[in-house]
């Protein structure tokens, strides 16, 4: 028994320094992707989770905001990192967002304030923001299920 909790404190542990890592890594491409494109105004990072802990083999619950960047002359856009803490995936994207992210490499919205339907709050966030457009780039599990997803928008 003691060998079992051990090989999971060292899982976990194994984890968390790739989780570090990882969070290096996608910072500097969302640097970068600011840096190099001047009509990037924000990048989000959006993650799903379930609470405190991962349940497997059930689609994750909540989506949350773990990083944002703004361009340094963005100043008529508002950071929306607070506002998307914790948001239950289904009510934040809809359905129809979330099952086509799953068959296709990304979403474009040329014009956030044309969305009119009433699933996509995080088009509307983006809108009420002062976002003008976005594109959504999702990154899949094995079962194709979106579980990070980079939003730009310019």
């Amino acid at each position: 028994m003691e060998k079992e909790n051990n090989k999971a404190v060292e899982v976990r542990e194994i984890s968390i320094e790739k989780r570090y890592k990882a969070d290096e890594i996608v910072g500097d491409i969302m640097v970068k992707l600011i840096d190099k494109y001047e009509n990037i105004q924000r990048v989000l990072l959006l993650e799903k989770h379930n609470s405190l802990q991962s349940i497997s083999g059930v689609d994750f619950l909540y989506l949350s905001c773990s990083m944002e960047m703004l361009t340094p002359n963005s100043t008529h856009l508002n950071y929306l990192s607070e506002d998307l803490q914790k948001q239950i995936v289904v009510n934040l994207m809809g359905n129809d967002m979330i099952n086509t992210l799953k068959h296709r490499d990304y979403l474009y919205y040329p014009d956030v304030a044309s969305c009119k339907h009433p699933q996509h709050r995080l088009i509307h966030k983006l809108r009420d923001a002062g976002d003008k457009e976005c594109v959504i780039i999702p990154f899949k599990d094995a079962n194709h299920r979106p579980l990070l997803l980079f939003v730009i928008t310019g």
